[in-house]
């Protein structure tokens, strides 16, 4: 967004929530089977500021809201 650089941490909880039926998977492949969903929330968490010193935290909690 706005070629601006934000460094985004997905909570491991986050990964295997957002999709119950890889919860086993490795984080690296349930984050890449996910990865347009977790662009989707980042962009929503930032446009509502959440943005902290140059970094976003999804958390668990993001991905039912």
């Amino acid at each position: 967004m706005d070629d601006v650089n934000i460094k985004c941490r997905v909570h491991t909880d986050a990964l295997q929530d957002i999709d119950q039926s890889k919860r086993m998977d490795e984080p690296l492949s349930q984050f890449e089977a996910n990865q347009s969903s977790f662009q989707n929330i980042a962009e929503k968490l930032i446009r509502n500021g959440r943005v902290q010193n140059g970094q976003l935290v999804i958390s668990k909690d993001d991905i039912h809201a």
